[in-house]
């Protein structure tokens, strides 16, 4: 054996140069180096969600209860990082009729990591005796394992005058199926 080498063979010096390597290396090139990461893949959520909301209406104010399904994609790494759509209804207390809506969502994160958005769709307002509204809705909402909203519906039937309602609520997305 030889006595330069010990029981450790070349092992401490190798290790000794690279330690002086790392130890005397420019710290102002190792800054300007960046670390390339791949972007996570998009996830897709189907979710259940009720909601409840205070509404506006014609002077008066209502409150509903209803349900949705929602289809969503999740991609973090770009700028509109969250598409999807939702079909639910929606029962209220006082006014007389059962809303079917289709929404079409959009949103982004925000620095703090908080998804917001807007949401666009068509409805329809069923009424027991008959007749139907047909209208168009808008929301702005954001998620933060609750989803609160602000939305701004506009129906109108064919022998009723327009109909502008403003609602209040909260829908809980709760994840069904992620793939």
């Amino acid at each position: 054996m030889n006595s330069n080498t010990g029981k450790w063979g070349v092992f401490p010096p190798i290790c000794g140069l690279v330690f002086l390597v790392c130890a005397f290396a420019n710290p102002a090139r190792a800054e300007k180096q960046t670390l390339i990461l791949p972007a996570p893949e998009p996830m897709y959520y189907l979710a259940i969600a009720p909601s409840a909301a205070l509404s506006y209406r014609d002077s008066e104010y209502d409150s509903s209860l209803g349900g949705e399904l929602h289809l969503l994609r999740n991609a973090q790494a770009q700028r509109w990082s969250i598409l999807g759509l939702s079909v639910g209804a929606t029962k209220f207390a006082a006014y007389d009729a059962t809303r079917l809506h289709l929404d079409f969502y959009a949103g982004f994160r925000t620095l703090h990591d908080v998804p917001i958005g807007f949401a666009l769709g068509p409805v329809v307002d069923i009424f027991r005796v008959g007749r139907t509204n047909v209208g168009f809705r808008s929301t702005v909402w954001a998620y933060a394992g609750i989803s609160p909203f602000l939305r701004l519906t506009s129906t109108q039937g064919l022998s009723s005058p327009d109909n502008v309602e403003v609602e209040v609520g909260l829908t809980i997305p709760i994840p069904a199926f992620r793939w």
